[in-house]
This record gives structure tokens, sequence and C-alpha cells, in this order.
């Protein structure tokens, strides 16, 4: 198997357990942060995720990329799966981020 499919299988996975992590155990915590204590408890889990997120979301996406457009099998499912890593991204960015924010500005 190539080893960029083994990438991104395995940035794929790992994205998806993350997730799962983020929103059953991380964001439910933030309701015993308090209302004086939200915005630092926020502020410290973006930081710190973010050494753990984004190195895997840049694998996937060029993993991904690399996939789609050298790979000659499978090119249907992996452009397929390209595109829906930038429905994701656009999606977390324009909704998720906004929301996010006015969260975080709430506090």
């Amino acid at each position: 198997m190539n080893s960029i499919l083994i990438l991104n299988l395995f940035s794929s996975f790992f994205l998806c357990g993350l997730i799962w992590t983020v929103q059953l155990v991380h964001y439910p915590f933030f309701l015993f942060a308090g209302n004086d204590r939200f915005k630092p408890s926020m502020d410290f889990h973006r930081s710190r995720i973010s050494y753990i997120v984004i190195p895997v979301m840049l694998a996937e996406l060029f993993s991904s990329a690399w996939l789609t457009f050298y790979s000659t099998d499978f090119t249907g499912l992996h452009t397929t799966g390209l595109l829906l890593i930038l429905l994701v991204w656009g999606g977390h960015f324009f909704q998720a981020g906004s929301l996010t924010l006015q969260i975080v500005l709430r506090f």
C-alpha cells in the first residue's frame, strides 16, 4: 500500500477520533469552568489543541491532494475525499469558527 495513502487514512481516522474526544470530553468540561474561568479555559484549549490539530489536518489535506492529482487508482474516490475535506474545512472556518468567536466574546 502506498505510504501517502497510509498517511491519508491515518490522519483521517486520527482526526475523527480527536473530534469525538473534543465533542464528548472537552466541550462539556467547559460547563464546569464557570463564567469567570470560561474565557481563559477556552483560550488554553484553543492554543494547546492547535499543536495537535493543525499538523494532522495539513497532512490529511496534502495527502488527499496528492492522491487526487497523482494516483492512478480510485481517482473518483480520492477526488471525493478531497472535496469532502474542503467542504468540512469551509464549514468549520465560516460557521463553527464564527460561533466560537461569538461564545468567547460573550465571556
